[in-house]
């Protein structure tokens, strides 16, 4: 999760829907994400503490919306949220590519022994890591509301730079590196 520099605008980071690219492309208007105090507030709960149990320095990368419901001292209503989906089939090939080279992730060494095929059977039954869920378990908000304002799709990089730049910000042009 990222938060704009004018916390007008909250960027829900879905797992393997273009977050780097669009951190990259608006550095200069996000506030950094070791400024937990922007963030903070029922620390301890919610993926903020690390599997080590000390306190992580930054809040996590792909925090679902309900968890920030939750732990976000600013007033719910007070900026809109923004998010990213994928097409579900692509994303999961994705990371199925991904996990297969990332050997810090939790899923590596199970990944590496699967195929495709295991691997989807696998996070039908639920052996996954948080961040394999399915996109819908990062929108919810804490009610149980899809609770974005912005949603965009994975392949519109143009409309998502549009979007930015139409709303004051300052979008650096960088290229694509993911598929």
């Amino acid at each position: 999760m990222r938060l704009t520099k004018d916390k007008r605008l909250m960027l829900i980071e879905v797992p393997e829907t273009r977050n780097t690219w669009i951190w990259d492309c608006l550095s200069e208007e996000l506030i950094d994400r070791n400024d937990m105090d922007e963030y903070e507030k029922n620390f301890g709960q919610f993926g903020i503490i690390n599997p080590n149990g000390k306190r992580r320095a930054d809040w996590p990368n792909h925090s679902r919306n309900v968890d920030i419901s939750h732990a976000c001292k600013l007033e719910r209503g007070s900026y809109e949220k923004v998010a990213i989906i994928r097409n579900p089939w692509e994303r999961y090939i994705g990371l199925y590519e991904l996990l297969k080279i990332l050997p810090n992730h939790a899923m590596h060494k199970m990944t590496n022994n699967w195929t495709f095929e295991n691997f989807i059977i696998n996070l039908a039954i639920g052996t996954c890591s948080f961040d394999l869920v399915p996109q819908i378990n990062f929108l919810y908000d804490k009610h149980g509301r899809l609770d974005i304002d912005y949603l965009f799709r994975f392949e519109d990089t143009h409309n998502i730079k549009d979007f930015f730049v139409k709303n004051g910000y300052n979008f650096k042009n960088i290229s694509l590196t993911s598929k």
